[in-house]
C-alpha cells in the first residue's frame, strides 16, 4: 500500500537535454541510421566510375564503422536525465 504522505503531489519537470545528450546518447539509432545512409549514397553515387575503390569503399567502410561507434557508444553510456 502507498502513501501519498511522503509523495509529492507534482513531480518536477526534467531538465532538457542538450543537443549532443539528445542525438548521440539517448537516441543514438537516428545518426547511425544518418551515417549509414550517406556512405551509401557516396558508395552507390561512386559505383560507375573510377573513383569506387579509392573514395566509395572507404567512405562506405568508415560511414559503417563510425555508425557502430555511435550506436554503441549510446547503448552503454547511461544519462541522468535515462537514470531518472
Amino acid at each position: 500500500m502507498q502513501n501519498n504522505i511522503f509523495e509529492p503531489q507534482q513531480l518536477p519537470e526534467l531538465p532538457q537535454p542538450g543537443f549532443i545528450d539528445q542525438w548521440f546518447l539517448e537516441t543514438s539509432i537516428v545518426p547511425a541510421a544518418i551515417l549509414i545512409g550517406l556512405g551509401l549514397l557516396v558508395f552507390f553515387v561512386l559505383r560507375n566510375t573510377q573513383l569506387t575503390r579509392k573514395v566509395g569503399l572507404p567512405a562506405l567502410i568508415a560511414a559503417l564503422v563510425l555508425a557502430a561507434g555511435v550506436y554503441l557508444m549510446g547503448s552503454l553510456v547511461v544519462t541522468d536525465r535515462e537514470q531518472l
